[in-house]
């Protein structure tokens, strides 16, 4: 991918070496650049109150300042940040404290008056040279007049029942709203008297697959404005044209998969990069995508980053863009379930010219550009910096240059081709091909100069023609290493052949029973309990009213349950399979599938293949078979097992049991009382909310409880527990460990191995176990335990802490009246001999019979 999100530094609210309060509770986050350097502002804390807290982005994120912040606060609106530019410079707002706040410096803070609604999603536009405010409220939109420190509403549009809306843009005197409901999109013109006029909108029939909370931004491309909106349930991004007059035509629409970072997408930001835009999202799949706009609409997934342990990308909650003066791009992101925050710049080839193919042919001369074809025959040739090219309908010819180029191609039938293509740097994009899903599609052939890549349409055939830079054949095993994998594509037009062409059965209302054809079927049976076998083709299965079996066969098929309890089968293929109401079987078989549980306590097997599997609201059970899958729990109490590959398991809200059996996994498991076991290999376990059990079992693995009153145990292997900020108990278990304790009285329990026990803040036990151990109790009134071995305590305070022995070392230093102890002066401390148990040196400044005299037993 031609850009790389580089990690800069990261902050959390708590860890082995900083107490942040400032990222505690963190809601949302801007990054400025009015004062010359990028300076990230972040609301964080309760509502209502908080605080607004500065860091230096130039810099390794270290906290520059942060003030309080009060107010009555909102009843559900989250606070919120929004950038004004005004005659003195940028000012910040804080929406969501029962009135506003602009921030001008962290100096103090200025009551804006006027505002005393429950309003977010604040956006500032002008209708006719007037500065307004536009933001959410009370169910619809509400416009400002922006005077000084004053905000008066002059204008206001409630949305009707089949909308709520859920994010906010604008364009000029644009506004665009997103939301959840019958209607995803909505437009309207903000005249300068404060009315609102609607001017278009996007409903069901229009909508290209947008579910879920909506969150939108604009951006211009040329001379053209586009619409970007993502649905969290969806798992999508989608790119509307915006009209001058207010009109909506979309331009593409992909989704996430096991290689991009949108899952549950709901954070979203847009930043000028050259002669376009790039956009970068995320959400709940622990991490960041970063995709160009391309002139004509479409999106190409130009990088991604996911998170670590060192960086905040898990549960995101907000991010913040940002370009400073010198052309850099980086972006911060928050989470609220690490407590974190974390920054990036963006490495690579951020900006881009393009080049529109006239009269049949477009040749870069200069730096970086995307090079884009036309309806027509066109002949587009690259330059030597590494360029995008993008064929147009008709048969056309596409030249790489001596940089690392990048060959996007659309659907047409028509037959297109590639020369100069170099294998060992340039990458093809094929995901413009209608319903191109994955490398088992293509038909890929090796000829004596290249390669021939053919790919069947609905009606027709993709053929395209590789010769490479050196003139030579190019190995099956080498070109597949060149074909881009990120999100899946489907736009309408697509669609629209498959209804018209598809064998369309009309059943009866009784209980059916069906097999399709080797082509593309299409069944949408009425009511009873019917049985619908796809057979070959990719085949959509409707099951309707009744307790219905579906089985895909062969092919890319999408089987969707209904309303009762259904099984579903897509046997081989990547098949999509929606349970949707009632409590619902499906069954992925092999291939990478799609398993959608919907309403309902479902089961979903995943089979063989990279699969998702989300199970949707109610008590579900899902269970994987041997590739890198993703498991999602939703609502309910789950039951989320996977198999021998590197999973990603997610739990959600509800109080979920998650296995991760073979191969690096990695477990969340969200709200609720989870209970969660790792496997034999490297895995990563994540608490987050609720009182939590996790088990890392075999494996260097890495857990972290976040949230909640937890217990970690690590297992075989060496390991490294972070307890978070309430009660917890840490398990070392056997293998050289590390246990951070975080906030709350926590229990550290090193186990066999050498370990490292860090209470920090609380009043913690520290329990050493066997080995050769270091103890570091922090604030608090600690407890130490020395259960014998060669151990350390680095930071004891006679005045708060207190010292213990192991009841099962009683004998190894003279009994009751520690006759077999002995002492002498050591590193700015005590060494202390523990009879035939071991050595114990205590750092610190006491007298040494005194911590004698105070010894206990435990």
């Amino acid at each position: 991918m031609g850009i790389v999100l580089r990690h800069i530094g990261s902050a959390f609210e708590q860890s082995e070496d900083q107490d942040f309060t400032a990222l505690e509770g963190v809601r949302d986050i801007y990054v400025s650049t009015d004062s010359g350097r990028p300076i990230a502002y972040v609301l964080s804390g309760p509502n209502p109150g908080g605080w607004l807290s500065a860091w230096d982005v130039s810099a390794d994120v270290p906290l520059v300042g942060q003030i309080a912040l009060t107010g009555a606060g909102s009843g559900g609106v989250t606070p919120e940040l929004a950038p004004l530019a005004a005659s003195d410079g940028e000012q910040l707002m804080v929406s969501g404290l029962g009135a506003a706040n602009v921030i001008g410096a962290l100096a103090g803070v200025d009551r804006i008056r006027g505002v005393t609604a429950s309003v977010s999603q604040l956006e500032a536009l002008t209708a006719n040279s007037r500065q307004i405010v536009a933001g959410i409220s009370g169910g619809g939109v509400a416009l400002f007049d922006l005077t000084a420190k004053a905000l008066d509403q002059i204008g206001t549009k409630v949305f009707p029942a089949d909308m709520a809306p859920t994010g906010l843009a604008v364009s000029g005197n644009l506004v665009v709203v997103g939301g959840v409901g019958e209607t995803v999109l909505t437009v309207f013109r903000a005249e300068s008297g404060g009315g609102l006029t609607a001017l278009d909108r996007i409903v069901a029939a229009e909508n290209p697959g947008i579910a879920g909370l909506v969150q939108v931004e604009t951006a211009k491309v040329g001379s053209t404005t586009y619409v970007i909106a993502t649905g969290a349930q969806s798992n999508s991004l989608s790119v509307f044209r915006l009209g001058s007059d207010g009109s909506l035509t979309v331009t593409d629409h992909l989704n996430d998969t096991v290689l991009t970072r949108f899952a549950s997408a709901r954070v979203l930001e847009v930043v000028p990069a050259g002669d376009h835009a790039l956009v970068i999202v995320g959400g709940d799949d622990r991490g960041l995508s970063v995709l160009r706009l391309l002139p004509d609409g479409t999106l190409l997934q130009e990088g991604l980053v996911e998170d670590t342990l060192d960086t905040a990308l898990t549960g995101l909650t907000a991010i913040s863009a940002y370009r400073t003066d010198a052309g850099q791009v980086g972006v911060a992101a928050l989470s609220a379930s690490e407590q974190g925050l974390s920054l990036y710049q963006l490495a690579g080839t951020v900006d881009r010219r393009t080049i529109w193919a006239s009269g049949g042919s477009a040749t870069n001369t200069g730096g970086a550009a995307v090079v884009m074809g036309s309806s027509g025959n066109d002949r587009l040739r690259a330059g030597a910096a590494g360029d995008i090219l993008r064929d147009g309908r008709g048969a056309d010819t596409l030249i790489g240059g001596a940089g690392a180029d990048v060959f996007t191609l659309v659907t047409d039938g028509s037959p297109d081709r590639i020369e100069g293509f170099d294998p060992d740097q340039d990458m093809l994009d094929l995901s413009g091909w209608a319903f191109y899903r994955g490398l088992s599609q293509l038909q890929i052939t090796a000829t004596d100069t290249g390669a021939l890549i053919t790919f069947a349409l609905i009606d027709g055939t993709e053929t395209l023609t590789i010769q490479s830079a050196n003139g030579r054949k190019i190995p099956y095993s080498k070109l597949i290493t060149t074909i881009m994998e990120g999100p899946t594509r489907t736009l309408l037009a697509w669609v629209d052949p498959i209804v018209e062409d598809a064998a369309k059965y009309q059943p009866t209302s009784g209980n059916d029973s069906i097999t399709g054809t080797d082509w593309n079927d299409l069944f949408d049976p009425t009511d009873g309990n019917d049985w619908i076998d796809g057979a070959g083709g990719n085949d959509s299965v409707l099951g309707g009213a009744g307790r219905d079996t579906l089985i895909g066969g062969d092919g890319l098929d999408t089987l969707r349950g209904g309303n009762d309890t259904d099984e579903l089968r897509g046997m081989s293929g990547n098949d999509l399979l929606a349970g949707d109401a009632g409590n619902d079987l499906l069954i992925g078989w092999s291939g990478a599938d799609r398993l959608l549980g919907g309403d309902g306590d479902d089961t979903l097997i995943g089979g063989s293949g990279n699969d998702l599997a989300d199970g949707g609201a109610g008590d579900d059970v899902i269970k994987t078979g041997s590739g890198n899958d993703t498991l999602l729990g939703r609502t309910g109490n789950d039951v989320l097992v996977g198999g021998g590959g590197n999973d990603v398991v997610k739990g959600d809200s509800g109080n979920d049991v998650i296995k991760g059996n073979g191969g690096a996994d990695t477990l969340s498991g969200g709200a609720g009382a989870d209970r969660m076991l790792g496997g034999g290999k490297n895995d990563v376990l994540l608490g987050q909310g609720g009182n939590d059990s996790l088990y890392g079992n075999g494996g260097a693995d890495r857990i972290k409880g976040n949230g909640g009153a937890d217990l970690l145990n690590g297992g075989g292997g060496g390991d490294y527990l972070s307890g978070g900020g309430k009660a917890d108990r840490l398990l070392g278990a056997s293998g050289n460990d590390t246990l951070i304790g975080g906030g709350g009285n926590d229990r550290l329990e090193g186990g066999s191995g050498n370990d490292k026990l860090t209470g920090s803040a609380g009043n913690d036990t520290l329990i050493a176990g066997s080995g050769n151990d270091v103890l570091t109790g922090g604030g608090g009134r600690d407890v130490f335990v020395f259960s014998g071995g060669r151990d350390r305590i680095t930071d004891f305070d006679p005045a708060r802490d207190r010292l213990l022995l192991d009841r099962d070392i009683k004998a190894d230093v003279g009994g009751r009246d520690l006759d077999d102890i002995s002492w002498k002066p050591a590193d700015d401390g005590y060494l202390f001999k523990m009879g035939d148990a071991g050595t114990l040196t205590v750092l610190g400044r006491f007298d040494p019979e005194d911590l004698l005299d105070d010894l206990g037993w435990f």
